[in-house]
């Protein structure tokens, strides 16, 4: 059940994304933007989703909301920590390239030294972020959540490879059937990759703001350093894709394998230090959340079928007078 309601969301929301994209040229600038930045599908999917959750798990929606701001600081130390460890994953294969080759010192090394570079790592930080946030509560937080509704192995694969597809998808909502075309199938697998990866950060720290932090080190990397032109790859060699985008890059789908496969290594240390939610990840969707609305709909019912209520709440004359 799950699953279909998944796909009748996504429906919705790729109809909505492919009207936004047969309108562009006469929307706002601001549609445009959106569009454009790659944040579209998920100001589309957000509110709906949001929606879901606050209607059907209330309850559940607001103690997990409070769980953060109680541990306010350890969030804080998970996100920096696995901020630190998407930088260091990139910077190996990185000098693992320069070793090889494959990189060189671009334009953009330069500048290295002066106000306008700091200011463009900056922004790029700050945009990574942004994507982040926007990208890691829908596809994490609730795909991976809703999806895995126990703790059996074959439910949490299911919910692994299951968000990791739709997080692909997700990155061209307006002709999802393009990604199988043999020029961007590689792209489509390396985001593919990246989802699982990103999902095995969330299920071994019990932290969302794990995976936020591991998301916003590597586009922050991509946006500064490769598209800042700081250093230039040689993408010629089938091992790098021969593209333009080094998240097609066989290299790279290796590079998230290997990640992942270090963080289920570390999981036990993971969570001692940073988890932040309950045993499991989807607790917030098991039938044993508090749903105030349910509950409540629950026991007026119970006590509407149960006679003796109305003994305990309203004593009978003859015991009221007893009492006078």
């Amino acid at each position: 059940m799950r699953y279909l309601f998944l796909a009748v969301l996504l429906t919705i929301v790729t109809a909505a994304a492919t009207a936004l994209e047969a309108t562009q040229p006469a929307s706002h600038s601001a549609i445009r933007f959106f569009q454009e930045s790659g944040l579209g599908p998920y100001l589309l999917g957000g509110p709906i989703l949001l929606g879901f959750i606050a209607i059907g798990y209330p309850g559940s929606l607001s103690s997990f909301l409070h769980r953060y701001r109680l541990k306010g600081s350890l969030a804080a130390s998970g996100f920096f920590a696995m901020f630190g460890f998407g930088l260091v994953i990139l910077l190996i294969v990185s000098a693992l390239l320069a070793l090889s080759g494959q990189v060189s010192w671009g334009e953009g090394a330069v500048k290295s030294q002066s106000n306008a570079f700091l200011l463009t790592v900056a922004s790029a930080v700050c945009l990574a972020c942004v994507v982040a946030i926007a990208e890691e509560p829908l596809f994490r937080g609730f795909l991976v959540g809703y999806l895995r509704w126990s703790k059996s192995a074959a439910v949490t694969i299911g919910a692994v490879v299951t968000s990791a597809f739709v997080f692909a998808l997700a990155h061209n909502l307006q002709d999802p059937f393009a990604w199988f075309a043999a020029d961007d199938f590689p792209l489509f697998v390396g985001l593919f990759l990246l989802g699982i990866l990103l999902a095995v950060a969330y299920l071994v720290t019990r932290s969302l703001w794990c995976p936020i932090g591991l998301h916003a080190a590597l586009v922050a990397f991509d946006l500064a350093i490769l598209k800042g032109e700081v250093i230039i790859v040689d993408l010629s060699p089938w091992w790098l894709g021969g593209s333009d985008d080094v998240r097609g890059a066989p290299l790279i789908w290796l590079t998230w394998v290997v990640a992942a496969l270090v963080l289920v290594g570390c999981r036990k240390m993971l969570l001692r230090r940073f988890a932040v939610e309950k045993s499991f990840v989807g607790a917030l969707f098991s039938p044993q959340s508090p749903n105030l609305f349910t509950d409540r709909f629950k026991s007026a019912i119970a006590l509407s079928s149960d006679p003796s209520h109305l003994e305990r709440r309203s004593p009978s004359l003859e015991q009221s007078s007893q009492g006078v």
